[in-house]
C-alpha cells in the first residue's frame, strides 16, 4: 500500500502514528482475524484509523520522534505511545483498555 502525503512533515508524523502501539492496538481491534492468531491489515482496515483532529498540533508532537527514527535512533514504544497519545489530545487512561486488549 502507499499513502500520499502533502509534504515531508505530514509523512514523518504519519509514520510515527503508524509505528505506535496505539495504532497497532486500534488496527488489531478492527482487522480481520487470520489463521494462526494473525490479523489481515487490508486497505479498508487502515482507512478506519482516525487521524488527530488538530493535525498541526499533532505534527508538532510526532515529528521529533519520527525525525529521530530517520536519523537512526528509533524511539521506544513508550516514547511513541506518549507522543501519539498527546498528538490525539488523549489521556493514557482513556486508551489503556485498548492497549491491554491488544497484548492479550
Amino acid at each position: 500500500y502507499a499513502i500520499r502525503c502533502a509534504d515531508r512533515d505530514d509523512a514523518v508524523a504519519l509514520v510515527a502514528i503508524l509505528n505506535s502501539p496505539l495504532a497497532a492496538a486500534w488496527l488489531a481491534a478492527v482487522a480481520e482475524p487470520a489463521r494462526g492468531g494473525y490479523r489481515r491489515y487490508l486497505g479498508w482496515t487502515l482507512s478506519l484509523l482516525p487521524l488527530p483532529r488538530r493535525w498541526e498540533r499533532a505534527r508538532r508532537e510526532l515529528i521529533p520522534v519520527g525525525e529521530r527514527a530517520l536519523r537512526g535512533s528509533p524511539p521506544s514504544d513508550a516514547e511513541l505511545l506518549d507522543a501519539t497519545v498527546r498528538a490525539y489530545g488523549l489521556r493514557l487512561s482513556a486508551v489503556n483498555a485498548l492497549l491491554d486488549w491488544n497484548i492479550r
